[in-house]
């Protein structure tokens, strides 16, 4: 995955607050273009800047403070990453530096604010932006007396389904995983209810289930989902996000190293460890990766996944 680029237009007044700024983002994976950092002396000014700096960048941060409003240079620049943010490349965030005129085509735009966020907040907010990051907290199960209604599943399966969905992303890469107790204290059916709806789960390989003795009244010890839960709750509104993306960019990725371990998978396709096992757990499971598995991969269910002409065909079919 190549780093964001961002350019940061700002005074020669505001330079030490600019370097500091750029310095922090770089800090943090962002590639940041600054003058002092890009023009060497017998290089053409215009070139560097525009063809080289504004054009080539996803994020365009000025830097707006009384020297940088006046600035016949900074204006040239907050002019062409305008063109660039109405042709839907650029993406503009002014970040004010201190008390000044906003300039007309910054007004209608979300500022930062350094003097009240401070610069590691502007830093992690311009971050966020940079590499597409929702602060939004992640969506929670449903009240468990809902009457949801899941294709192919009866309403107490869909509620276990739920239910199981809601624990799949943990950060050690595995999903949680309920005994009978627990999924009746969650949702209130009775074991009768349970057991089946467990049973009809198993029968469809949307979980997995591991049975041991002194579970009664329940007819299994511990249940967690599989990947293929994730495919079957696709458009129910269950799950934040679909699963199928994950699927043809883990797949794409590698067809890319063609022999790939989990933490290259990760930092390629930027899904978390519990989203590339099911993804590459999917992929074993209609026969088009080879996987190979040891001890210690944590929080990868894998060690190395191998790419083979079926990869390849179902990548090309996808694309």
């Amino acid at each position: 995955m190549n780093p964001p680029r961002a350019f940061l237009s700002h005074s020669h007044q505001d330079k030490p607050i600019a370097r500091d700024l750029a310095t922090k983002l770089r800090d943090r994976g962002v590639d940041v273009w600054v003058d002092e950092w890009e023009i060497m002396p017998g290089d053409s000014l215009v070139q560097k800047i525009f063809e080289e700096g504004v054009r080539n960048c996803s994020l365009f941060v000025v830097l707006l403070t009384r020297a940088s409003t006046t600035s016949t240079w900074v204006k040239h620049e907050l002019d062409s990453a305008i063109v660039q943010r109405l042709a839907g490349a650029t993406r503009v965030v002014p970040v004010v530096g201190e008390p000044c005129d906003i300039p007309v085509s910054l007004r209608a735009l979300l500022r930062l604010d350094l003097p009240v966020e401070g610069i590691d907040s502007v830093v992690a907010r311009l971050v966020d932006v940079a590499f597409g990051r929702d602060r939004k907290p992640p969506l929670g199960p449903p009240p468990s007396n809902l009457d949801l209604k899941v294709s192919g599943l009866t309403n107490p399966a869909a509620r276990i389904a739920s239910l199981l969905s809601s624990t799949m992303d943990q950060p050690d890469g595995s999903p949680l995983g309920y005994s009978g107790s627990e999924i009746s204290s969650q949702l209130s059916l009775n074991a009768d209810q349970i057991n089946d709806a467990v049973d009809e789960l198993s029968a469809l390989g949307l979980v997995r289930v591991t049975n041991f003795l002194g579970t009664a009244p329940y007819d299994f010890g511990h249940v967690e989902p599989t990947a293929s839960l994730a495919f079957h709750l696709r458009g129910s509104g269950l799950m934040p996000y679909d699963p199928e993306e994950d699927v043809k960019s883990v797949a794409a990725a590698i067809v890319q190293s063609k022999n790939v371990d989990g933490s290259h998978l990760q930092e390629t396709t930027t899904l978390s460890p519990s989203r590339i096992n099911r993804a590459v757990s999917y992929l074993e499971d209609i026969g088009v990766v080879r996987v190979h598995k040891f001890m210690g991969t944590a929080p990868f269910d894998f060690g190395q996944v191998e790419a083979t002409a079926a990869t390849r065909r179902f990548v090309s079919k996808n694309s």
